[in-house]
């Protein structure tokens, strides 16, 4: 397939014949060149600014919220037992960071003791950096690594179509104009699965244009490494990376080629969750779970009598949770999808601005402008989505604590196969940039001030945000920290870490 080029270079410059010697006509000329220029430094500057900030962040400065203790945990136990079991060690190791008890920790019981129970993929990336630089210090840079390497796939991926300056504004605007940049402050996965989805995306785009083996290869091992990650992300890619895959001549070697990759990948992935579960579960959501919400694990017992809230997700992927949910939860499927869109505290516009307006303008297309590539990324994109709000109304965002939807932010990076595959030309794409950059200051203006401690006040909006419906019945499952919303839902975090930090004198009561 041929993929439209806007960019710069593929201009046809004017023969020496025709070349005006005019000095005169050539200063618009430069004038541009050094407005481009200056521009794209200008972009690079602001970049590392901003990534500078996440790397010299100091996370045991605020309250622990979400999955933030497990991914650290089990970091420090590869970091400094290379390996996954969960005993006392670790908590003592986590005690002396001085970021307080860890708090909602999942784990497993196995016949050799505790183990960890959620993805390692993160921790993983974490624990050489914790090894190198201390557990504040790096953790700090390697999110801030994550951070970066997020926004050159996304330029990579743009400039298959658009030039330089284009590609450099669209993924700035794409990454720091939406929560994505939020997420470089607090210990979460979510910004490394998003790296993964466009790390996989790139390499489908890739060989779509380039049938050479070594971007199967690469396609597969990301999509088999992610997916033991999180399975469902598998509705995401699959429909694009088979369509990359079977547009050559030479597809049976390819699609042997990325097969073989994706199999490999995804059984050297899984074995972890295999051996730490007795060969019960092949993923960390499988099996039986539990979780101790105050850090506080019975080590002392044996695992048969461990206490604990058990949490066995298996019956979420059973027939009849499905028919249940399909059945009798219609009308809360339809409003989830509206709040998907445009919720206050979990909608796209709100969070992440420019991937809205790509998708407004995408699928306001006419049908005679798409073509079967763009139309398979963004059905797995709508597969995704769909799965959570369909089976998950409650929880379609992420729960617990999350700033937006950091389910969608996993897999956002889909949203720029359809912008680079369409005939959306440069104008269209730098106004669509623009209306993003402003609706990412109405909307994300106190994140934008102060984006380490987006994870500590959810209850605080824009008052663009006001505008837009509040997600009744779903505001349970988010945890306002450090403050309350239209109802007294509030935290698990220390009150006394609230009133040190911002002042706030927390009001407690049970969350229904």
């Amino acid at each position: 397939m041929t993929i439209p080029s806007d960019d710069a270079s593929s201009i046809s410059n004017p023969g020496e014949s025709s070349r005006n010697t005019d000095d005169t006509s050539e200063q618009p000329n430069t004038r541009r060149l050094n407005l481009r220029t200056g521009a794209l430094v200008a972009l690079v500057v602001f970049i590392a600014v901003q990534v500078w900030r996440v790397a010299a962040f100091d996370f045991t400065s605020g309250p622990i919220v979400g999955d933030q203790s497990s991914h650290l945990l089990q970091a420090i136990s590869i970091s400094e037992g290379l390996n996954l079991s969960f005993d006392e060690a670790d908590i003592r190791s986590f005690e002396a960071v001085e970021w307080g008890a860890p708090r909602g920790l999942f784990y497993q019981a196995t016949n050799d003791g505790y183990a960890f129970a959620k993805p390692y993929g993160y921790s993983l990336w974490l624990a050489p950096w914790l090894r190198a630089f201390g557990a504040v210090r790096g953790a700090a840079m390697a999110n801030a690594a994550i951070l970066l390497a997020l926004l050159s796939l996304g330029y990579l991926i743009l400039r298959e179509r658009f030039d330089k300056l284009l590609s450099l504004a669209v993924a700035t605007t794409f990454i720091f104009g939406s929560s994505a940049y939020v997420f470089g402050y607090v210990l979460h996965s979510d910004l490394m699965l998003a790296t993964l989805s466009a790390t996989i995306m790139w390499s489908a785009l890739r060989l779509l244009r380039e049938p050479r083996l070594h971007w199967g290869i690469l396609l597969g091992a990301t999509m088999g490494f992610a997916i033991s990650e999180k399975p469902p992300l598998l509705a995401a890619y699959f429909f694009f990376a088979v369509y990359a895959v079977v547009q050559h001549r030479n597809r049976i070697r390819i699609a042997i080629t990325t097969a073989g990759s994706f199999i490999v990948a995804l059984l050297l992935s899984v074995f972890p969750y295999l051996y730490y579960s007795d060969f019960g579960a092949w993923n960390p959501y499988s099996g039986a779970r539990f979780i101790a919400p105050s850090g506080d694990v019975p080590f002392d017992m044996t695992p048969a009598t461990s206490i604990g809230l058990s949490t066995n997700t298996e019956r979420f992927f059973s027939p009849s949770y499905w028919t249940e949910v399909l059945g009798d939860e219609k009308r809360e499927i339809a409003e989830s999808s509206i709040y998907f869109l445009v919720g206050r505290h979990t909608g796209m516009l709100p969070f992440m601005p420019m991937a809205f307006v790509i998708l407004a303008v995408v699928l306001w297309r006419k049908r005679d402008d798409w073509n079967l590539a763009a139309a398979t990324a963004l059905f797995g994109l709508t597969a995704y989505a769909g799965f959570y709000i369909a089976l998950f109304p409650y929880n379609y965002f992420g729960g617990g604590q999350t700033v937006g939807n950091r389910y969608l932010l996993q897999v956002i990076p889909v949203i720029l196969i359809p912008l680079v595959l369409l005939n959306i030309s440069k104008t269209q794409l730098w106004k669509m940039t623009g209306i993003a950059f402003v609706l990412s200051l109405l909307f994300l203006g106190p994140s934008h001030r102060d984006p380490d401690r987006s994870f500590w006040l959810l209850a605080r909006t824009s008052v663009a945000q006001e505008l837009l419906p509040f997600e009744y019945d779903r505001s349970d499952d988010i945890v306002f920290a450090c403050g309350t919303y239209d109802r007294e839902v509030i935290i698990r975090t220390g009150d006394a870490l609230c009133h040190r930090v911002f002042g706030i004198t927390v009001v407690r009561s049970e969350a229904p």
